[in-house]
């Protein structure tokens, strides 16, 4: 099933837009992994909070450990074991990341979303995740 499965990656910035491309693929009958959702289930395996700060440092010791494509490799069983011939993965950083998928997944392709910073800071600032930045400040430091 994996050479048949379709498999489309969405890279952009936190706020961008992804998740709303999320929704309406889920509406088209796409599964959905989120490769965010990897970094914060380690940190949470470890007791840590989930905060910016934590999930950041998390990420960076899995890369140095796993390399740059660790979390697509821990991305890819859950993208095998989805029921949908095709599936969505929301948040690709790197061209590591893209390198894993397009080996794994021969129907792979990826859409860039792109949003205004003002746009991207009113919607995180709007949803309050655990791992949003708190002001203006944070935001730039987190782009």
């Amino acid at each position: 099933m994996t050479a048949d499965k379709i498999v489309v990656g969405l890279a952009g910035m936190p706020g961008s837009g992804k998740s709303l491309v999320v929704k309406a693929a889920r509406l088209e009958g796409y599964g959905v992994v989120v490769m965010g959702d990897v970094v914060r289930e380690e940190t949470e395996k470890r007791e840590l909070e989930l905060n910016p700060k934590n999930i950041g440092k998390v990420m960076l010791e899995l890369r140095k450990n796993g390399g740059a494509s660790v979390v697509a490799d821990k991305c890819i069983p859950k993208i095998e074991r989805k029921k949908s011939g095709k599936v969505i993965v929301d948040g690709i950083r790197s061209l590591d990341e893209v390198e894993a998928f397009k080996n794994h997944f021969p129907k792979f392709s990826l859409i860039a979303v792109h949003s205004s910073s003002e746009a991207r800071f009113n919607r995180l600032h709007r949803r309050r995740r655990s791992d949003d930045p708190d002001g203006w400040e944070l935001f730039h430091e987190r782009d």
